[in-house]
């Protein structure tokens, strides 16, 4: 399953700003743990390898583009 396909499913929560920039540190400091990530979702694998080609703020604005523009209300 591609991103930009399981993005399109309506279960999404509006993503909140506060926990992105958390989430970006816990995946650029824990880099060598967080890079075997084959388990985790569509979901999380997108936000890992943004946040790895990206500086903080540009991780954390893409990232609530992307997903909240992928909830269909």
């Amino acid at each position: 399953m591609k991103v930009k396909d399981f993005l399109s499913y309506k279960n999404f929560l509006v993503v909140e700003s506060d926990i992105l920039p958390f989430i970006f540190r816990r995946f650029t400091e824990y880099y060598r743990q967080k890079r075997d990530h084959e388990q985790w979702d569509i979901v999380g694998k997108f936000l890992f390898e943004l946040a790895i080609r990206n500086a903080e703020g540009d991780f954390c604005k893409m990232a609530i583009e992307k997903l909240n523009r992928s909830i269909k209300v």
